[in-house]
């Protein structure tokens, strides 16, 4: 497991696990989880993102840190379009 995976898996957990009230560096930030259901493997993936709000909408950004590919979070939701679920704090 890279050190990006490692990293959201403990997020993705400490955010379930406190019901959205995160501490450290994300303390009072804007995250969601994402979960998208994979093209290739059809199983479940939760992604932790922060997201801005505009009106009734939560706007996330699919940058990949910069990469020319985009995140597959991005690709699995534009196979799904509406079937991803969100958890927002």
């Amino acid at each position: 497991m890279s050190e990006m995976q490692e990293s959201n898996r403990a997020l993705v957990e400490e955010f379930r696990a406190t019901h959205g009230k995160l501490s450290g560096r994300f303390e009072n930030s804007p995250i969601l989880l994402l979960t998208t259901t994979g093209r290739r493997t059809g199983r479940r993936h939760t992604t932790p993102m922060m997201y801005t709000r505009d009106g009734d909408r939560l706007l996330v950004y699919a940058s990949n840190a910069g990469a020319v590919k985009p995140p597959d979070w991005y690709l699995n939701l534009q196979r799904e379009r509406l079937f991803a679920r969100t958890l927002v704090n």
